[in-house]
C-alpha cells in the first residue's frame, strides 16, 4: 500500500476537512471518529511537491524555460476560465429570461383561453363552447371555526430521535407549550415556523459531544402528521392550511379512507379532528450556534447569544417548515340565483335547431337535477330545456320552423324533441341559469360551463 506523504481530505464542496476521520469497511474515508447518519463522505488526496530525483542537476536556463511556459500556460488558462465563466454566466441569465418569459405568455394564452367563447361553423353545422362560466349561488354568510381549535400538534411517525423547535431556532423566538415541545398551536393566528433541528456532522472542535443537546442520532426533517383537534365536533365546509411544502390532503375524524384537498369546498361534515400528513420533508440549513465559556452549556435555541465559545463550524442544521395561519370556516349561501348567457349567434343563415351540454358540480355534495334549471330563449320567448347528458323524458332539443311531417314529429326518434314555429327566423340565443338550493344552504350548485351544438339553414338544404 502506498502511504501518502501528506494526506488531505477533501469535503464534496471542495473544502478541505480538517476534523477527525474515520475509515468504513469499503475503504471510503467520512467525517467524523465513529460513523453516524450525518457522516460525509470524504476525497483523500496527497499533496506533496514534486522534487527531481536524486542527482538530477536544474540549471537556471532550463528552471527558466520550465516556470516561463507554465506561467504563459496558466496564464492562457486562467484567460480561458474567466472567457467560460462570463459566457456561463451570460448564459443562465438568458435561460431565466426565457423561463420568465415563457411563464408570462402561457399564462395570457390561458387568460385568453379561459376567457374566450370558442365557437366553430361549417356548412350550416356548428358548436359554441362556453367554460369559463363557474356560476355558483352568492356566498351570504362565513363562519369561522377556527376558534374551536383546541391543539395543534406533530407526530413524527418513527421512533427516531427528533428535536423540534416550534419558532425559530436561530433568533431564541419559541412558540411551543411548557410542556409539549411538538405543539403547533400558535398557527391557528400567525404564519409560524417550526424548525426541525439535527446535527450538520461537522467538528465539534474543542466541545465535548456529550454536552451538545442534540447528537448525530436526530433526523434531519419531517416525516409524520400534524393532527389538529376541536374541543367539540363543530360542521365546516373549508380547510385553509397554507404550507411552505407540498401537504394538500388532509382526513377527518381518523377515517384515513376518505381523503380531501386542502382548500377546497367540502360537504358539511361534523368534525372532530382533522390529520394532515408530512412525507419526509428535508430541507436543512446550516446555522451558527455557541457554547459557554467553560464548554459545558450549549446555547442553541437561545438565541443569538452575544457572548461564549463560538462554534467553529456549523454544527447545527435546521429544516424550516412554514404552518399558518389555519383556518376552519362554515359557509352560507342565499337560495337562488337566476343568469342569463348570451346572446350566442350563428355565422350565416338562420338556426334550425339546437341543444346544449351543461357541466354541472354541487361544491359540498354530489349534482342535484333539481339545483339547476334552464330556459332556451328565441326571440324574447323562453322554452324549457334540458342537457343533453341528462335522462329523462324531458325536452333537449329544439326544432325550429321544421318541414317534418306530423308522423315523423310524433316518432319514437324525436321522444326528447320539441318543434317549434317561430314567424322571424331566429339568428341568435340565449340561456336562462337558475341555480337552486335549500335556504341559507351549506353548499351550492355550480355550472362550470355549456356546449351549444345547433344546425342553420344552410345544412346541406335539409332542414332538420
Amino acid at each position: 500500500m502506498k502511504l501518502l506523504r501528506n494526506p488531505k481530505y477533501i469535503l464534496p464542496n471542495g473544502l478541505e476537512w480538517k476534523g477527525t476521520v474515520h475509515k468504513m469497511d469499503d475503504g471510503e474515508w467520512m467525517t467524523g471518529k465513529v460513523h453516524t447518519p450525518n457522516s460525509i463522505q470524504l476525497a483523500l488526496v496527497d499533496e506533496v511537491w514534486n522534487m527531481p530525483r536524486k542527482g538530477a542537476v536544474a540549471t537556471q536556463k532550463v528552471l527558466s524555460q520550465v516556470f516561463s511556459y507554465l506561467g504563459k500556460d496558466s496564464g492562457v488558462a486562467e484567460g480561458l476560465l474567466n472567457i467560460f465563466d462570463s459566457k456561463s454566466t451570460k448564459l443562465d441569465s438568458l435561460l431565466e429570461s426565457i423561463e420568465e418569459l415563457l411563464a408570462v405568455h402561457t399564462n395570457k394564452i390561458k387568460k385568453y383561453l379561459d376567457s374566450k367563447i370558442i365557437q366553430t361553423e361549417d356548412n350550416g353545422r356548428g358548436s359554441v363552447v362556453d367554460l369559463s362560466l363557474n356560476l355558483t349561488l352568492d356566498e351570504i354568510r362565513s363562519e369561522s371555526k377556527t376558534a374551536s381549535i383546541s391543539s395543534v400538534d406533530y407526530v413524527h411517525n418513527t421512533e427516531d430521535n427528533y428535536f423540534l423547535w416550534p419558532g425559530n431556532i436561530e433568533a431564541g423566538i419559541y412558540y411551543g407549550s411548557s410542556n409539549n415541545s411538538s405543539s403547533l398551536y400558535k398557527s391557528t393566528s400567525m404564519r409560524l415556523f417550526a424548525d426541525m433541528v439535527s446535527r450538520t456532522g461537522a467538528s465539534t472542535g474543542l466541545v465535548d459531544p456529550e454536552n451538545l443537546k442534540i447528537d448525530n442520532s436526530f433526523v434531519p426533517g419531517f416525516s409524520g402528521e400534524i393532527i389538529i383537534k376541536l374541543d367539540s365536533p363543530e360542521t365546516i365546509t373549508n380547510v385553509v392550511a397554507p404550507f411552505n411544502t407540498d401537504i394538500s390532503t388532509f382526513t377527518i375524524n381518523g377515517d384515513p379512507d376518505t381523503i380531501y384537498q386542502i382548500n377546497s369546498v367540502l360537504e358539511p361534515t361534523a368534525v372532530s379532528s382533522i390529520t394532515l400528513p408530512i412525507d419526509n420533508f428535508t430541507e436543512p440549513v446550516p446555522f451558527s450556534s455557541r457554547m459557554s465559556e467553560d464548554l459545558q452549556e450549549d446555547f442553541v435555541g437561545e438565541g443569538p447569544v452575544e457572548e461564549g465559545y463560538i462554534h467553529p463550524e456549523d454544527i447545527y442544521q435546521h429544516t424550516r417548515l412554514e404552518i399558518g395561519p389555519l383556518g376552519l370556516t362554515l359557509k352560507k349561501y342565499s337560495p337562488t340565483k337566476e343568469t342569463i348567457l348570451g346572446p350566442y349567434y350563428c355565422s350565416a343563415g338562420s338556426i334550425s335547431s339546437i341543444n346544449f351540454n351543461a357541466y354541472e358540480s354541487l361544491i359540498g355534495a354530489a349534482p342535484d337535477d333539481q339545483s339547476f334549471n334552464y330556459k332556451l330563449i328565441i326571440n324574447s320567448t323562453e322554452y324549457d330545456i334540458v342537457p343533453i347528458n341528462r335522462s329523462g323524458t324531458s325536452v333537449h332539443t329544439y326544432r325550429i320552423n321544421s318541414v317534418l311531417s306530423e308522423d315523423a314529429k310524433n316518432s319514437p326518434l324525436y321522444t326528447n324533441t320539441s318543434f317549434i314555429d317561430v314567424e322571424n327566423p331566429p339568428v341568435s340565443w340565449q340561456l336562462k341559469v337558475t341555480l337552486n338550493s335549500s335556504e341559507e344552504s351549506q353548499a351550492s350548485p355550480m355550472l362550470e360551463g355549456v356546449n351549444f351544438t345547433y344546425t342553420t339553414s344552410l345544412a346541406g338544404g335539409i332542414n332538420v
